[in-house]
């Protein structure tokens, strides 16, 4: 593995909100001229963070989320869909861009191996660049975003998330069909607190990290006034919007029914629905009411239930 000499540890100024630190991380690696080495360390407030190719309806309990006020939000790097909440530390290195590292994930996923070693606990990289215990139990997950001559990789790391909300909102409930979207992978996932009982809290973790990436004196600096307007920027235009949230989803299908019985394969695109029985814009009859209706107005609403793509009935009231 090729080592990386400098590395700066940036501090976020403890923000917890996913919007700003996703917006954050795009903001870093965007910096074609800038040389620096960043190790970034943060802690979200609960959130499912969708890989930038995903369905949202594929990935996540949409309206579950919603009513228990847990963001749904969308990062710019590829990958499976992530849940993230105070138990769980995310770590990005933001680095000029190498061949060495492009596609090859251990030099960020090397240093957390062998601060774990060090405190009792045998995790290995896989396959699938995540890292996983013994016995199979995943605990990081990873991807990378590259940007000329730029590069990002970054990982999860659960320490005591809430286990059963992550395994409740990233079951999906809506059948999709026709999809063009990056399914995750489902695996099994562990806590790392039960394993490291001389590790009090998750910032403790952040703090064993930092001395594993940076060694025991790092190189430390906050944002400037720069970054923290470029990054407010991006989450106004991007991080916030739906139409990157959740409009960002690839082309699906869907079979809906209405109350009164009638049923219709609805297309979307960017989260809209563009055609109903494979009618386009300006077909004839009802169904074209549903045109222009954005996903959630339908999903989890009292007149229309997700009943699967496969056929279309044509014979109930719509709209």
């Amino acid at each position: 593995m090729k080592t990386i000499d400098t590395i700066t540890v940036l501090d976020n100024g403890g923000v917890t909100d996913p919007p700003f630190n996703l917006a954050l991380e795009e903001f870093l690696v965007r910096q074609e001229e800038c040389r620096e080495t960043i190790l970034l360390i943060y802690i979200n407030d609960p959130a499912v963070v969708l890989g930038k190719h995903q369905n949202v309806l594929e990935e996540t309990d949409l309206q579950r989320a919603e009513e228990q006020g847990v963001q749904v939000v969308r990062r710019i790097s590829g990958g499976g869909a992530v849940y993230h909440d105070h138990g769980n530390l995310n770590i990005g290195l933001i680095t000029s861009h190498d061949p060495v590292h492009h596609n090859n994930y251990a030099h960020l996923l090397e240093p957390i191996v062998q601060l774990l070693a060090r405190l009792g606990v045998t995790a290995e990289i896989n396959d699938r660049n995540s890292l996983v215990l013994e016995d199979g139990r995943k605990i990081s997950g990873s991807a990378q975003f590259v940007s000329r001559g730029r590069m990002m990789t970054h990982a999860t790391l659960l320490f005591d998330a809430d286990l059963d909300q992550l395994d409740t909102l990233l079951t999906p409930v809506t059948p999709v069909s026709a999809s063009r979207a990056v399914p995750s992978v489902r695996s099994r996932v562990a806590n790392l607190a039960p394993l490291i009982p001389g590790v009090p809290d998750v910032n403790a973790l952040a703090e064993g990290l930092v001395e594993a990436f940076a060694g025991s004196r790092p190189l430390r600096r906050s944002l400037n006034r720069t970054e923290q307007t470029g990054v407010e920027d991006l989450v106004r235009t991007r991080y916030s919007t739906w139409e990157w949230r959740i409009g960002r989803s690839p082309k699906f299908s869907l079979r809906l029914q209405s109350a009164t019985g009638g049923a219709h394969v609805v297309t979307f695109r960017d989260g809209i629905i563009v055609a109903v029985d494979g009618i386009g814009e300006g077909g004839p009859g009802g169904p074209a009411r549903l045109l222009g209706r954005r996903l959630e107005e339908l999903v989890g609403g009292n007149r229309w239930s997700v009943v699967g793509p496969e056929r279309s009935d044509n014979n109930g009231e719509e709209g």
